[in-house]
């Protein structure tokens, strides 16, 4: 099936880390013919780093997250103005913001969901980490644990992700949005 978007269709990705918001977010794009955009790209540049898990590691996670509701707002922007529509993957944090949730309920959003151990796999926590560190597993399986309900309240549907592949995912969403009376100017 050949899908192209038309003027102002945006879809956003939200997910926990790992989720494949940014590798399906590409493939999905191409797909549509749209514009892919990533809201850890604009974390970056406003805060002239390279990335923004630099971001995140040099200015610390309050810094980057004050940023990232920035960039959000920044991302649905430019994505209104792309001619071919926008796929915008949305950092996996930004829903803590309650501001951030406002702007994403009126947008269509695909919820990437994966189970902590499948992230944690994706993101390399699965390696062996030193003590002093502390059990960052069950950290992460704990945020996640708390991030989904926010993931849910702002998702007009939820694709699973576990053990499959990033082209196969993008082709399930394409067909989503091209079956929903809501998204039909994305097809």
């Amino acid at each position: 099936m050949s899908t192209t978007a038309q003027p102002s269709a945006v879809v956003l990705l939200v997910g926990a880390p790992g989720a494949g918001k940014s590798t399906v977010g590409r493939i999905l794009a191409e797909t549509l013919g749209a514009t892919y955009l990533d809201t850890d790209d604009f974390v970056a540049r406003a805060a002239g780093r390279v990335s923004a898990a630099e971001v995140m590691t040099e200015d610390g996670e309050e810094r980057f997250r004050s940023w990232e509701a920035v960039a959000v707002r920044e991302a649905l922007d430019s994505a209104a103005g792309e001619k071919s529509g926008a796929v915008v993957a949305i950092g996996s944090g930004a829903v803590a913001e309650p501001a951030v949730r406002d702007l994403l309920s009126a947008q269509k959003v695909a919820w990437l969901k994966v189970t902590a151990a499948n992230a944690a796999t994706r993101t390399g926590l699965n390696a062996i980490r030193p003590v002093a560190l502390g059990n960052i597993r069950a950290q992460f399986a704990a945020q996640l644990r708390a991030r989904e309900p926010w993931y849910d309240e702002v998702s007009t549907f939820a694709v699973e992700t576990d053990h499959r592949q990033p082209a196969e995912i993008a082709a399930e969403i394409a067909a989503r949005l091209a079956t929903d009376p809501a998204t039909e100017a994305l097809t």
